[in-house]
């Protein structure tokens, strides 16, 4: 039976929307593995203790992505290696991507046969030809979707991960600056290599049926409102941004997935 654990990278200044979300998961999960990791940035570690928390403390800081790249190589990389940690010590089969700004309402289900299970995208987010024939000769499948949408709250498989965590460090090494450099700059975004990552594997993307998004980033709406007039089946909410910044800051200056 498929089993779920978290890995939550806080953001910097964060401390009131991460202790938020962490309550929050705690209530429905209260004893699965949780890491949670501070870029060198605040001090977490009371929140660590008070939620029994796997918690780390990163001098290298990798900061927010920015445009245009988002992450170069060397950030994808380290970025990679503390997701590769969590999976490590996890125990289980399938690991939740946590943000800031991640609620859910409910135990999360999770499918023995998702290999990543992630944001529903109408519009946008598509990978080029050029990147999608790559994954396909690295791989020997072609990729059943050309659209990626692996942002907070997104499901990912462990043993896939660990499995071809070797072959796929080397192959951001020896491709990334030439496939941002020449096709597409964007795969940078966390929400862009981590489905790159399961393509490069061969494995097929999952819309997410139990996980929705505000698609809100302005202070002034009516969070929990949206929470409550989600249908039964919703477990997750992507941006939920209720506690996410101070009360002098009116709107957020960037948007995430």
């Amino acid at each position: 039976m498929a089993t779920i654990s978290f890995l939550h990278l806080a953001s910097a200044g964060k401390q009131i929307s991460t202790e938020k979300v962490v309550s929050n998961i705690r209530q429905y999960h209260p004893n699965a593995y949780y890491f949670l990791g501070s870029d060198a940035a605040d001090d977490l570690s009371d929140i660590a203790k008070r939620y029994k928390l796997d918690y780390h403390y990163f001098n290298d800081k990798l900061g927010y992505p920015t445009q245009p790249f988002g992450y170069r190589k060397e950030k994808v990389l380290m970025w990679l290696e503390r997701f590769h940690y969590a999976c490590e010590n996890c125990n289980t089969s399938h690991i939740m991507m946590v943000e800031d700004d991640v609620w859910i309402k409910k135990p999360i289900t999770v499918k023995d046969e998702w290999e990543m299970a992630c944001h529903k995208i109408s519009h946008g987010n598509r990978f080029p030809p050029e990147v999608l024939k790559m994954m396909e000769e690295f791989s020997g499948v072609k990729p059943k979707t050309d659209f990626y949408g692996g942002g907070g709250g997104s499901i990912y498989n462990v043993k896939t991960f660990l499995r071809n965590y070797t072959r796929m460090t080397a192959l951001v090494n020896d491709k990334w600056d030439y496939i941002q450099d020449n096709f597409y700059p964007t795969i940078g975004w966390m929400d862009c290599f981590m489905v790159a990552y399961y393509f490069f594997c061969g494995k097929d993307y999952t819309e997410n049926p139990y996980m929705t998004d505000t698609h809100h980033h302005q202070k002034g709406f009516d969070f929990d409102k949206f929470v409550d007039e989600q249908p039964e089946h919703i477990e997750i909410i992507n941006n939920y941004k209720k506690y996410y910044w101070p009360e002098s800051q009116d709107v957020l200056t960037f948007s995430t997935v």
